[in-house]
Formats: C-alpha cells, structure tokens, sequence
C-alpha cells in the first residue's frame, strides 16, 4: 500500500508513528572543506515528497553556496547539522494553513508547518536569516531578500556554530498574485506551426518557441515560489479572445486558426506549465477576455457569432444577445476545465464591453459572465476564478452577489496603474462585497513607464494606507502585481521584491531599508545615499506628475508614453492654464534633472560588479529627464502661441521635434530596458508601430507654413 501523500485527517498517534519513521530524504549535504564539518541532513515527513521536492532543492542550492559545501551520499557524523521539515495540520488553528514556525541551535533546525507551502516559505526565511547574519556591506539585517548575491562560504563558520533563534510568521494578506504580462501561452508560443498569430497578439515576443515560453514561466514560477506568492495567472493571453486556442471540443471545432492536432499539442505542453507551477506552491491561472474580440477566423466561418459594429474605431463585437453564442463559450470554458488537471483556476477578465451597444451592454456581459462560471463548475466543481475589469466598468453589486461563493475579484490601482501612491479603491466599495478583492499594480506601470522605472515608494505607501485599515476591508485579500519579464540585478527588481514582501509582512517591512540594502549590495556602500536620494527624487517627479500630468498632459489624449501625449490638450488651454502647468511641470523636470546629475556624480563609486546596470539606470533616469524637460518645452511653446510670439513657438516646436526624436534613439540604446519601447522586458528593442507619431504629426501640423501664415496674419490684425 502506498504512503498516503500528505498526513491531513490521521490522528494525532498516527502522525506521531509516522514522524517516528522519519526518512532522510537525499538531500544530503557535506560541508567537506575549510572546517572539515559535517553533512547538513534535511529529514522530511514520510510521503511528502509530492510536495517537498522544490524545498529541498532550494536548501541544497543555497545552503551549500552560503557554506561552500559538497553533496555526499549521507553522513552519521556527528557534527552534523539537521534542518527538520514537519507537516502539523494542528498549527493552522493560529498559525493558518501558509505560516510557520522554526527553531534553531544546538545543530538543528525545525521547521514546523501546517502545509507544504509553510514549509517552503519557512525554508526561504531560514536562509534569509543566515543570508542577513553573514553577508558583508548590509546597512540592516531584517530587510534583506533571498535572491541578494552572495559569496561562497560566507556563512561557513556561522552554521558549525549555529545560534539559538526563533520565529513564527504568517502571511498577512492570503492572495499573493502575480500576473505575466508579456508571456503568451498561445498555440504559437508552445509549439512550431507555421500558421501566423492573428492580430492583436502583439505582446508575445518569444523568440523560440516553447523554450523560450517555458523557461519564462518556470523562471517565474521559481521566482515567486521563493518569494512566497501563491497564485500566478498569464495577462493577457492576447488583446483577442482565445479560448478556442486552449482546447478541443466539436461545438467550437474551425473557430481557431490552428488544427486540432496543434492545438492537442499546445495543450500538453500547457498542463506542463500548469503542473510546475502546483510544484512550487502557485495556483496556476489561465486568463482570457470576455467578451474580448472575434478574430478574422471566427469572423469568417461563424458570422452568426458577429453583433453590430456601433463605433467604426472597435473591431467587430461579439454578438452576445445571442443564445447560441452563449452556449458555444460555455461549451468551450467545460473543454478548458476537462483538458487541464493542475489548473486551479480561470482568471476572466471584462475586456471589448466598449464594442457592444452601450444600452445594455453591460446586463448582458453579466450574465454571459456567470453563465460561463457555472459552466464550468459545472464541468470541475473545485475550479477557481479570479475576475478582474468588472470594478471599474460597471459592474453592479447585484450582480457580483450572484458570483459563486469565493470567486476573487480583481480591480486596478487608480485610474490604470499610475505610479501614484493611492489606489484610490473606496473603503465602502470593497466592503460591500461578498467576495475577496485584489488590487493590482502593474511594475513597472504599463501605461506611463514603459522603458522602466522604480515605484516601490509609492507601492509601499498605498498598501499601508489599507493595511492601517485593515478592520474597515476585511476581504482585501492582497495586492497582485502584473509585470513583464524580469530582469535580474536591475534597479526596477526592487519594485517586485518590495510588493511580495508587503504583500506577506507589510507591517514589519522598511521598505527603504530593504532598497538600500539592494544598492549596498549592488552598487556598493559608498554610493547607498546618493543613489537612494536619487531613486527618491525620480518617483517623486512621477507621483506628482501623473496626478494631472501638469494640466497639459492628460491620459485622455494619449495615455503610453511611446506615443507622448500633451499637444492636442496643450493647444487648447488658455494661457493662465499653460502657465500653471508650466510652473508645475517646471518642478517635476528640475527634479529630474536634479537626480541624473546626483547619479553621475555618484557613478565614480560604483563597484566594478554594478557598473553595466548601474549605467542602464543612467540611462532610464537621463530619458525621463530629457522627457520631462520635452514636456516643458511643448507647453513654452504654445505660451508663445497663445501670447502671439509665433516666432518663439515655431523655434520650440521645432526642438521639440528633434527632443523627440533623441528620446526615442535613447529609449532603443538599451533593450533592456526599453523593450518594444511599450512595456520592459521583451526579447529585443524594437520600434513600435506608432511611436512618437501622434505628436510629430501634431508638431508638423502646426509648423505647416500656411498655418503659420494664418497665425502671423491674425498676430497682425
């Protein structure tokens, strides 16, 4: 008979008896040289392997890094070291099913959880406490994360001679959630086919297919694993709708672009991707829109799916008055549920309610909404979902009450993730519901940032201003990041490492502390001041920025900034307006200017390990200076215009133009951190389609030499 996979529901004799007969699983670890120590044995509960294999391979990594060890085959010495893992379902009564207890000295460490994943999350803390006693250069030892570089052996001594410590530790929020925004899981990304993504794919830029795919998301899920995150979700899947992409089932057999084959074959690779990300403690999500937008293929061969086009900028919408639409979707989400084991959930996020008929668009969407939900639980009755869009589009009350019990609802940071530093989420809006809610933050943001940039500042501020609130939105159950591929040891992992430690211990993190350890580190101690004060400077200048853009920049002429944005809201101000704003945006680029002069003047200092990021940030923070001061020009520009000096505009314009241009070759100087120019972390600098465009033209437009006659003829008259 087989050991039962975990000891949930045995009797307290039995898990006793079963403790008894403890193993040493592998993981075996001989610190063989310089002082001649022991084996580090981590003993594991009988039948955990399912779980655990991760955990320990984690230990296996960094403990014989930190203690410059080998791996032998086992070892009795008794200088041993044993860390102990123990599975005790009794400690989620006041510890939760994620918290941990450990316990050390005296040549051993035990390390106590109610689930596997306590486990893991009490294993990263240990080496984080060993990490934060023998690492060089830390300017604190409580703020510090398990991916700071180290040195071989520096924790040698240390663990011969272990001192007595303990801890107990729970998350404070219980849905920790990433989200990839860069990562399609499409058909195209997992297997060769030779067949083109349709549009509006756009955000999937992996070079190889599969590979490239699968080390991102197995990257990412290690990453976050050691991070403690629990759940993780692909965002988007494409800017379509791509359900049929993800399974076989004859209702919605042709409505993909792929075979039935390719499609099979994706789906294998998929549940690969899904059943990673279960072995290291995430609970894997797929995420779609609803009702997105039909491709040309479904266009094409089921019409009677296609509503009525009501704005010629939208693609064509969904008919989704239709019953028979309805059924296909929910024919497809059973699919889904059935084709994918180790999916925990649907993440179905409200996207293309904007193509429908406004009078009543949004009634229907709810009710295609929960028809999809019941469907599939239905179909698996364990699955999850996480639903995200409904907050801010109109989604009532009502219809959220009707949810099924635990589906998560998700909505964004203020208006569309500015690095501001409130979500600007009512209290009374999130109390009202049944559900759990997540706030989500893109890092960098999406909409503003797209060649980087810190924001942990304001990240921190925002969630403790609900943190202290915390009895007022009981179901505020975390803070979910979406981001792009990571770069690692670059400024802006500081932003990714200060949201998982909010998300787990917010109000025992300094987030300063923690962001001048990483410079220390990174850069070195001598240059910790000026760098921090720099960094400081630069979120400052976005904060106070993207409250209003300074009156001449709003999000609702063009809210990417690879595109700028401001002439056309700029030409239509009056004077006394363009000279507030100039007042305002004069600050936030004296600001700006201030920071890359403090960082060249630190850049001497740098250690020679830190000099090539160190200089991607110069870089970044020399690009949003130079934006900045752009931004300052424009609105000088049409001062001149508006006080009949169109000489002075034409001449400010016309530098503008050449301002541009240099922001756009310095953004693409370094496709590390400019990527795509739209969002950081894509496989390579490439031009996107638009950039600059809206702008230049509006210059060109102005400067046209009959519309400066007819200006210099009304400046006459």
């Amino acid at each position: 008979m087989k050991p039962p996979s975990n000891m949930y529901g045995q009797s307290r004799c039995e898990r006793n008896i079963l403790m008894r007969r403890v193993f040493v699983i592998l993981v075996v670890l001989l610190l063989m040289p310089l002082g001649s120590m022991g084996a580090i044995s981590i003993s594991v509960p009988l039948g955990s392997e399912t779980f655990l294999p991760y955990t320990t391979q984690l230990l296996q990594e960094r403990l014989s890094e930190l203690a410059n060890c080998k791996v032998v085959a086992g070892s009795n010495n008794s200088e041993d070291l044993i860390i102990d893992l123990r599975i005790e379902p009794e400690l989620s009564s006041d510890m939760g099913v994620e918290g941990y207890d450990i316990k050390a000295g005296d040549r051993r460490v035990v390390i106590k959880s109610a689930s596997g994943n306590g486990l893991l999350y009490g294993s990263c803390r240990l080496i984080e406490w060993i990490m934060s006693e023998t690492t060089a250069g830390l300017l604190d030892r409580t703020n510090i994360d398990i991916d700071f570089p180290v040195k071989r052996g520096q924790a040698s001594s240390f663990i011969k001679k272990l001192p007595e410590w303990s801890i107990r530790e729970k998350p404070f929020y219980s849905e920790r959630s990433a989200q990839l925004s860069n990562l399609s899981v499409g058909v195209a990304d997992l297997v060769k086919t030779e067949k083109k993504v349709e549009k509006y794919n756009f955000y999937s830029e992996i070079s190889e297919p599969y590979t490239g795919t699968v080390e991102t998301w197995k990257n990412w899920c290690d990453w976050l694993a050691r991070h403690r995150m629990n759940s993780i979700s692909n965002w988007p899947y494409s800017c379509g709708t791509n359900w049929w992409e993800l399974a076989n089932d004859p209702a919605t057999e042709g409505m993909s672009l792929y075979s039935k084959e390719e499609i099979a074959k994706a789906a294998k690779v998929r549940e690969e991707l899904l059943k990673y990300a279960r072995s290291r403690g995430l609970r894997p999500y797929l995420m779609n829109y609803i009702p997105g937008a039909p491709t040309d293929t479904i266009k094409k061969k089921h019409p009677e799916m296609i509503g009525k086009k009501y704005n010629p900028d939208y693609p064509d919408p969904f008919d989704i008055s239709s019953q028979a639409t309805t059924d296909i979707f929910c024919k497809q989400i059973r699919a889904i549920a059935r084709t994918y084991p180790s999916l925990a959930g649907i993440h179905m996020r409200w996207w293309g309610e904007s193509f429908l008929d406004p009078k009543d668009s949004i009634g229907k969407l709810e009710n295609l909404t929960l028809a999809l939900m019941n469907s599939a639980k239905e179909e698996r009755p364990d699955i999850e979902f996480l639903m995200s869009g409904y907050f801010r589009s109109g989604g009532t009350k009502k219809f959220a009450d009707k949810m099924p019990q635990g589906v998560i609802i998700q909505t964004k940071w203020d208006n569309d993730w500015e690095p501001s530093p409130d979500p600007d989420v009512p209290f009374n809006r999130i109390a009202e519901l049944k559900q759990p809610l997540l706030i989500s933050q893109a890092l960098p943001a999406e909409e503003f940032q797209s060649i980087g940039g810190v924001q942990y500042r304001s990240l921190a501020k925002g969630v403790m201003k609900y943190v202290d609130a915390s009895d007022e939105v009981p179901n505020l159950s975390g803070f979910s990041f979406v981001v792009g591929e990571k770069d690692h040891e670059w400024i802006t992992e500081t932003n990714f490492i200060a949201a998982t430690r909010l998300n787990w211990d917010p109000k025992n993190t300094d987030v300063e502390k923690l962001v001048k350890n990483y410079i220390a580190i990174h850069y070195g101690g001598n240059v910790v001041e000026p760098v921090y004060k720099a960094l400081d400077l630069t979120q400052d200048a976005n904060e106070k920025f993207v409250v209003d853009f300074a009156g001449v920049c709003p999000f609702i002429d063009c809210y990417r900034t690879h595109d700028m944005f401001g002439i056309q809201r700029a030409s239509g101000l009056s004077v006394e307006q363009l000279q507030k704003g100039l007042a305002e945006i004069t600050g936030e680029a004296e600001t700006m200017a201030e920071a890359l002069s403090i960082l060249k003047d630190a850049e001497k200092n740098v250690k020679k390990h830190g000099r090539t990021s160190y200089k991607d940030l110069l870089v970044q923070t020399q690009w949003f200076a130079d934006f900045f001061a752009s931004r300052k020009l424009m609105t000088e520009a049409f001062i001149c215009k508006k006080s009949a000096d169109i000489d002075g505009m034409v001449e400010k314009l016309n530098t503008l133009r050449k301002m541009d241009a240099d922001l756009l070759a310095l953004a693409m100087s370094k496709p590390n951190i400019s990527d795509y120019f739209e969002m950081e972390g894509m496989t390579k600098a490439v031009q996107m389609k638009n950039a600059f465009l809206r702008e230049s033209r509006q210059i060109d437009s102005t400067l046209d030499p009959n519309a400066i006659s007819l200006l210099k003829g009304e400046q006459k008259n």
